[in-house]
Formats: structure tokens, C-alpha cells, sequence
């Protein structure tokens, strides 16, 4: 059984990006440029707001496919130090982080990684982002060396500390945020490692001057693989079409004859040498993506919220609650216990497949998109998608389903 609902909100999913950093780092002239404003704004003491919608889409066979609607929320908050607890309040939201320094001074990286290791590090805040970048403002200004260096070891430091959950180092460049197109490509890399889990090449070398680019992390291209040596092998001599017969011996019947074995023909030698295939690997290949990955959810308040049905509702047996963000998916379950390797994968892999099947089922283009979708099967497992079908909630019952859990799985 299908169950469609559209009593959910109209808004498209929110995802949530942080613009982090010491005051006059650039925060808010990034999010007054972002918003089509001009001019110099004063550093703020609140938390200053953005908001755009945006679609993901990807070519398949030709043909563009939409793949996903969400709306980022941009987010600048202040930088002084009086204002910590402020900022974690606001950071537990997000799943985008966008570090700002000043790289035409020596001591605003020190600063960022003083708040970083303060608010983030020691804060178990690390995990929430499945999208970090590192950033140097104000390029117009002069590049300082020695930021640039202490930037790098702050990149490096980072990247070890996610090498272990994430696909991607984190990448570092320099813009200028009075300048709408290095703007405009920053939320366009942000956007592609949150999709993807990968690093847009391309777009990164945008924003990293050539005197960066040697010390800087940018992605390289495969280095070129030199095209195998043809080795010519020579013709071997012409043979003739019609055979020439051989003259017959004569043979003297009252001599003894001895049978003597045809002379062998001489071989011609000819010497080849075997070239292996080499793979050249052309820059308009396309790359099987990267497998998804599932991993804990980082909230505390769904690892309850699975918990509390499995305790309420008797029928149920056991609880997934998910949420996709680009090729990773964040899971909590009960019962069992919270660690990656009780994560009952094969659980996930069949809701997540459920959720495709029935969004195969219900076309956007017939009937737009829905907020909601269930399926009831006759195996006992209901699936819930919703939230522009990123979010999902998997039960597996023992029975069929009262009204009062289908009624709280639509008011989720």
C-alpha cells in the first residue's frame, strides 16, 4: 500500500551553512555580495541570514535529471569572542562550515584555529559537517606568506581528523567577497562536495593563485600516460598461388634404396615485441561514483525519537530513522547499540531502495513532487519518505500497523 501526503510544509528542506570565522574576516561582506548588496558592512553582533533555493541535477543518457531541491541557509555570525556560546548554538544546526580568514594578515588565521579547536574540536562538532572549506579573504589586500603557511597546516590538520569519515581533504583558496563570481564559485564548490563527497577540481583552481597552487591542496589531473610504441613486424616472403610440383627421384629397382625424410624448409625468424595494453584514460571519462556511505547520525535526539517508538508502539519490532545528505547517509536505529560497525546496513540499503521504487511510481512530472510518501508491505517493513524525500523513517512490524502509528509516522 502507497500513501501519498501533502499536509507537510511547502518549504523545500532546509540545509544549513555556516560562515565561521574572527571578526573582519569577510563574513558579512560574503553574504551582502551573495545577496546582490554593495558596499562595506559594518562587522555584526547578531546572526545575520540568507537564503536561496537551489536544484541539483546530473546528465544521464543525455538527458538532465533533477536529483534534488533544497535550500541553503546562509548563516554569518559574529566573531568576537563574546559571542562562543552563541555560535555553538547556532553551529549544532549545521551541516555546511565555511571557515573565513583574512589572508593579508598574520594573525587572523590564529585566531580561526584558536576557534576552531575551542568551538568545533573540543565541542564534538567535527562530525556535523559533511562539507568543510577553508577560505582566504580580502586577496585584493596582498597575499601574507606567512598566513598562507599557518592556513596550510590548519587544511592539513583538519583533513587528517575527517580522512577517517569523509572522501575528500578539505580544499583552501582565496577570494575577493566584494567580487560576485569568486562568491558565486564558492557556493558552487560547497555545493558540489555536498552532493558529491569529491572535490570540483576545476572550480577550486578558479580561486588559487599560481603562487598558491604548488603548496596548496587543488586535486591534480592524472598525469599523462605516454601512447605505446608501434612495433612494425616485416611481411613474411610472397607464396605463390599454384604450387610448383617437385621433380620425382629416380629410383633403380636392383640398387638398395634408403628413405630418406623431405630437407625442412627454412624458417624464417621473425622476432616480435609484445606491447601491453596501456588504459589512457581521456579527461571526458566518466568516473563510476563513489559508493554511498552510511554512516551514525550525529544527533541525540533522534537516537530517542527511534527509541521512544519502539517503546510506545508494541507492533513494532525495530526502528530506522535517516537522512541522506548528498552520498552519505546518517542513520539511527533501535534497538541496538550506537556504533558503526551494529549499523544494520542491510536494513538501510532495503528502505533505501523501497524509497526509490516509489518515487519511480509517483513521477513529479504527473503529479509533482510529493511531501510524503509511505509504503505498507506484506512483509511488515513501512517506509516513510518525506522532506523532499531525503529524510525516511524504516519499521520493521510484527503486525499490521495500528491507526495511531500511521497517523504519528505523517505528523513526523
Amino acid at each position: 500500500m502507497i500513501i501519498m501526503s501533502n499536509n507537510f510544509s511547502s518549504k523545500v528542506y532546509p540545509v544549513y551553512v555556516a560562515l565561521f570565522g574572527p571578526s573582519n574576516s569577510g563574513k558579512s561582506t560574503f553574504l551582502s555580495t551573495l545577496s546582490g548588496k554593495e558596499g562595506f558592512p559594518f562587522p555584526s553582533e547578531n546572526v545575520e541570514e540568507y537564503e536561496i533555493e537551489r536544484r541539483w541535477y546530473k546528465e544521464e543518457m543525455g538527458k538532465k535529471i533533477l536529483i534534488e531541491t533544497y535550500r541553503l541557509i546562509f548563516r554569518a555570525f559574529p566573531g568576537r569572542e563574546e559571542f562562543m556560546e552563541l555560535r555553538i548554538k547556532h553551529l549544532k544546526k549545521c551541516t555546511v562550515l565555511l571557515l573565513f580568514y583574512d589572508c593579508s594578515s598574520p594573525t587572523s588565521i590564529d585566531q580561526l584555529a584558536e576557534m576552531f579547536d575551542k568551538e568545533i574540536l573540543k565541542m564534538n562538532l567535527l562530525y556535523n559537517f559533511a562539507t568543510i572549506c577553508l577560505i582566504g579573504t580580502k586577496k585584493d589586500l596582498g597575499i601574507n606568506d606567512d598566513a598562507i603557511r599557518k592556513a596550510e597546516e590548519l587544511r592539513k590538520h583538519i583533513s587528517h581528523k575527517i580522512k577517517s569519515i569523509f572522501d575528500y581533504e578539505v580544499p583552501h583558496f582565496l577570494i575577493n567577497t566584494l567580487n560576485k563570481d569568486d562568491v558565486s564559485t564558492t557556493v558552487k564548490i560547497a555545493e558540489y562536495i555536498l552532493m558529491e563527497q569529491r572535490i570540483p577540481s576545476e572550480l577550486v583552481r578558479k580561486l588559487v593563485p599560481p603562487a598558491l597552487a604548488e603548496i596548496s591542496f587543488v586535486p591534480k589531473a592524472p598525469p599523462e600516460i605516454p601512447k605505446p610504441s608501434i612495433v612494425e613486424i616485416p611481411k613474411p616472403p610472397a607464396i605463390s598461388e599454384k604450387p610448383v610440383p617437385s621433380p620425382e627421384p629416380k629410383i633403380t629397382a636392383k640398387e638398395p634404396t634408403e628413405t630418406l625424410a623431405p630437407p625442412k624448409a627454412p624458417e624464417t625468424m621473425i622476432k616480435t615485441e609484445v606491447v601491453k595494453p596501456v588504459e589512457i584514460r581521456s579527461e571526458y571519462t566518466i568516473e563510476k561514483p563513489p559508493e554511498i556511505s552510511i554512516r551514525l547520525h550525529p544527533r541525540e535526539k533522534i537516537w530517542n525519537a527511534a527509541r521512544k517508538i519502539v517503546e510506545k508502539f508494541e507492533e513494532v519490532e525495530k526502528v530506522i530513522i535517516g537522512y541522506e545528505v548528498g552520498r552519505i547517509v546518517y542513520v539511527a536505529f533501535y534497538p541496538g547499540e550506537k556504533n558503526e560497525k551494529k549499523i544494520p546496513r542491510d536494513f538501510v540499503q532495503i528502505l533505501r531502495d523501497m524509497k526509490q521504487s516509489l518515487l519511480n511510481l509517483a513521477p513529479r512530472s504527473s503529479i509533482g513532487q510529493p511531501k510524503a510518501l509511505i509504503s505498507i508491505g506484506s512483509d511488515g517493513i513501512i517506509l516513510l519518505a518525506m522532506r523532499g524525500m531525503n529524510a525516511f523513517v524504516g519499521i520493521k512490524a510484527k503486525k499490521i500497523p495500528s491507526e495511531k502509528l500511521l497517523s504519528i509516522l505523517l505528523r513526523m
